[in-house]
């Protein structure tokens, strides 16, 4: 069992071969307005409902945002009332993990985009031959959107709703970017698309089961723009009812993924459900 502390979820998967299978979510008050103890102490108690599956338990940016005293407090909470040991990763390692769960069976010689969007933050990797040779780390991730627009999912979004998120996020944008056509969108992505029947087509940039599918950039948002004008979020959570909170990241994430694909002039999306834990347990789990 691995169990990823993120900022607004803590997942916990089970482990088969090499490909890690979700089997729970739950709230993580890391990225809440709670104070430092109150979070220590949830976090906690969250984690022991598992400490006798003895889990690798990993955390990455949220907690790397903490004080290095609160990190140290962590760490030792876990391990003393748990007995379990929690590791902070480092941006290196995280960037690594995710590098292996997705690129490694695409070969080409052209720039290839890592997009990963999580709660509190976003990491855009560019990479050529298997080498870093772009990276981007926005201050800006899915909760983000949803503090500073609190009325998104209050029901189905106008043009300029849209447009003014989709502002906010050029804004902070790099001026000079790293462009490439084609971009891997990870975090539960292929699932969202097939759940919401985007037109997914056969993936004939690689053979790799966990990427079955690509979708050129003007299907995605024009499919993007249909979703977020016409289905209300109760609706998209009756089409996960086993994790519907999942859904409430959802359209933050869609208009900042867009935002991003149109910024750095990307023609071709392959979505995935691979993420750092995939890369995670191929290097270390394998």
């Amino acid at each position: 069992m691995i169990i990823d502390l993120g900022s607004s979820t803590i997942k916990v998967y089970s482990i088969g071969n090499e490909t890690p299978e979700l089997i729970r979510m739950l709230p993580s008050p890391l990225n809440s307005d709670l104070d430092i103890h109150t979070k220590l102490n949830e976090i906690t108690n969250a984690l022991s409902e598992f400490k006798h599956h003895k889990p690798t338990i990993i955390a990455t940016s949220a907690a790397r945002k903490l004080a290095v005293n609160h990190q140290k407090e962590l760490i030792e909470k876990v391990e003393k009332e748990l007995e379990l040991e929690l590791t902070i990763i480092d941006q290196d390692s995280e960037s690594t993990y995710l590098r292996e769960a997705l690129i490694g069976r695409l070969h080409t010689n052209k720039p290839v985009m890592l997009l990963n969007i999580g709660g509190g933050s976003t990491e855009i990797l560019t990479l050529k031959d298997g080498q870093t040779i772009g990276k981007v780390n926005l201050e800006i991730g899915v909760g983000t959107i949803l503090k500073q627009y609190q009325d998104i999912n209050e029901c189905v979004m106008a043009d300029n709703q849209i447009s003014e998120i989709k502002s906010f996020i050029q804004r902070l944008l790099p001026n000079k970017k790293m462009k490439a056509k084609i971009a891997f969108y990870t975090g539960g992505e292929l699932n969202y698309m097939r759940l919401l029947e985007y037109p997914l087509v056969e993936n004939n940039l690689m053979s790799d089961p966990d990427h079955p599918s690509i979708i050129g950039s003007d299907d995605f948002k024009t499919k993007n723009h249909e979703v977020l004008s016409n289905v209300t979020i109760s609706e998209l959570k009756e089409l996960m009812p086993e994790s519907p909170d999942w859904m409430n990241g959802a359209r933050a994430c869609t208009i900042l993924a867009e935002t991003i694909f149109d910024a750095f002039e990307v023609d071709v999306i392959i979505p995935s459900d691979s993420n750092t834990i995939n890369g995670f347990v191929r290097m270390h789990k394998g």
